[in-house]
């Protein structure tokens, strides 16, 4: 799922909303823009959550797992609440373990090219 956590604080007045990081205006902030609508392209990043279990869970509890995540995504109630929260679940193709997976190795060497080449070096982190 993709999400806007600063969308509740936007709404009630309490944030002013200057950019959307993500690829795509969101529905709830459309006077919003991107970054890349406002020249900064490269200023891209969607924040995500996923399901995480122990290394060597077996693949049926994942999949049954995974199963029991389509169904609640594809109950009404649940969707319209996470449309007012600013959360669009991904199409139903990238609802997958593989597809997390890959999805969470991409980011995991963005972030890590993006620190390194800030010159931060984890030891110097406080």
């Amino acid at each position: 799922m993709r999400f806007s956590n600063a969308l509740p604080q936007i709404q009630a007045g309490t944030l002013h909303g200057i950019a959307i990081t993500s690829s795509e205006r969101i529905e709830q902030l459309k006077d919003v823009p991107t970054t890349a609508e406002l020249g900064m392209p490269e200023v891209s990043y969607s924040m995500w959550h996923g399901l995480y279990v122990a290394k060597g869970t077996p693949v049926e509890t994942i999949g049954a797992l995974n199963s029991a995540l389509r169904k609640a995504l594809s109950n009404p109630g649940l969707l319209q609440r996470l449309k007012q929260l600013g959360t669009l679940p991904f199409p139903d193709k990238e609802l997958t373990p593989e597809a997390h997976a890959r999805l969470f190795a991409a980011d995991m060497l963005r972030v890590a090219n993006l620190v390194e080449s800030s010159g931060i070096k984890a030891s110097e982190a406080k």
